[in-house]
């Protein structure tokens, strides 16, 4: 069979793949052109190679595909989420009732306990990590008040009751300190023993 010819292109798993080149009667016109890859539909008998050459054959023509939405396909279909709001709008550990910063929220009740804990409890009924450190300069607070009014009025050592409210308060600063750095991470530092512990069980509570 010569090259201006059809040849057939067969295969049993695929019957229908017809390769043709094009040609004239002359033999020589079509032996630069390229081959033209055609199918035919249906389910065809099998053909020889003559029966192939004489096919009526029509050009592949592939429609291009649609554009997908890659992003969107993977939102639906795998449940992602569209990119995250700034943390404090979204998250609940960085949230806070009205906005206010929550390292600041943190450190506030230690500037001078147990009075700078009460408007946090009030006010900030959001999140969790505030409240804590509220509620443990609350106590620390009231039981640093009791001892030092035992020290200074039932024992009459008002030196040193001076002294250890210095101290306290000194302390309490620098917990603040802590607090103000450690609210960026979530953790619960300065975490007093005891106390702390109670504070965790009556945020729980909540």
């Amino acid at each position: 069979m010569s090259r201006n010819k059809a040849a057939l292109l067969y295969d049993a798993d695929a019957p229908y793949i017809v390769e043709s080149e094009p040609g004239g009667a002359d033999g020589d016109a079509g032996q630069d052109a390229p081959p033209m890859y055609t199918y035919t539909s249906g389910q065809a008998p099998t053909r020889s190679w003559d029966d192939a050459s004489r096919e009526k054959t029509r050009a592949i023509n592939p429609q291009p595909a649609p554009p997908v939405d890659t992003y969107g396909d993977l939102e639906s279909q795998s449940g992602f989420a569209a990119p995250p709001a700034p943390l404090n709008s979204t998250i609940t550990g960085y949230a806070t009732a009205y906005g206010i910063d929550l390292s600041l929220l943190c450190a506030f009740p230690y500037l001078l306990p147990p009075f700078t804990s009460i408007p946090v409890l009030i006010w900030e009924t959001q999140n969790d990590l505030a409240r804590f450190h509220a509620y443990q300069m609350a106590a620390c607070g009231v039981c640093a008040t009791i001892v030092l009014w035992f020290i200074r009025s039932l024992l009459g050592w008002t030196f040193l009751a001076w002294w250890l409210r210095v101290f306290f308060y000194v302390a309490t600063w620098y917990g603040a300190h802590l607090a103000y750095k450690s609210a960026l991470s979530l953790e619960r530092i300065p975490f007093v023993p005891v106390i702390g512990e109670q504070a965790v069980s009556w945020v729980g509570e909540e």
